[in-house]
């Protein structure tokens, strides 16, 4: 089914929380990009939790949903979003523009982060 089609499979609770996993372990193969050293990134998947991703030395964090301290910049996207980005049938950048992907804070900060999302994309 097609991902913009009403009714089409909602990823939320755990199908979200694994997609969330499956993102914080393809982070940390990558590892941090220097473009966000002394910063903090949010990556907030509704109903899922989010992770924290430190431009520093500190390791990746996934908190449950609600909880976790705030990046300098926060990314807010739904389960399917992150599954499309993930599987390379949404490219970072058409998700923003579009409204599916949803910026709180430094929006420069976003705009250094789509390289690193498109090099965790399958």
């Amino acid at each position: 089914m097609d991902r913009d089609t009403p009714g089409a499979d909602d990823i939320s609770g755990p199908a979200g929380e694994r997609l969330l996993r499956e993102l914080t372990a393809r982070l940390r193969q990558t590892g941090a990009l220097p473009s966000l050293a002394g910063q903090s990134v949010r990556i907030v998947v509704e109903d899922a939790g989010s992770v924290l991703i430190e431009g520093g030395s500190a390791p990746l964090s996934i908190t449950p949903p609600g909880e976790g301290t705030e990046g300098d910049c926060d990314v807010h996207l739904d389960g399917q979003t992150l599954d499309a980005i993930l599987s390379r049938d949404l490219a970072p950048d058409r998700a923003f523009m579009t409204g599916r992907l949803k910026v709180k804070g430094d929006l420069d900060l976003a705009r250094r982060l789509i390289p690193l999302l498109k090099r965790v994309a399958g």
